[in-house]
């Protein structure tokens, strides 16, 4: 149950980027608005936080059945480490 969790989160998180970069390709204004969204508020923010160490999360648990598995424990790692630091540093 925990590890098929993982895999959706995982398949969630790269729908979004694909989704991210093809607004980008076709809707660069919507795509900037969207992305300065980001940390406008202190809820916006922490919630980013959750979001990052779920993310990470999961592809620290479901890297091993992925191809290219060395790389995404890397990228979760790094997502899971670094959630704290921007915890600590000032939202604004």
């Amino acid at each position: 149950m925990h590890e098929t969790l993982a895999c959706l989160i995982v398949m969630a998180a790269g729908l979004y980027l694909c989704a991210l970069a093809a607004a980008c390709l076709f809707a660069p204004a919507h795509a900037r608005r969207f992305l300065l969204g980001f940390a406008q508020s202190r809820r916006v923010h922490f919630t980013e936080l959750l979001v990052r160490i779920v993310v990470g999360g999961s592809l620290v648990t479901h890297a091993p059945r992925m191809l290219a598995s060395e790389i995404f424990v890397v990228i979760g790692w790094i997502l899971l480490a670094t959630s704290p630091l921007l915890l600590v540093l000032p939202w604004r």
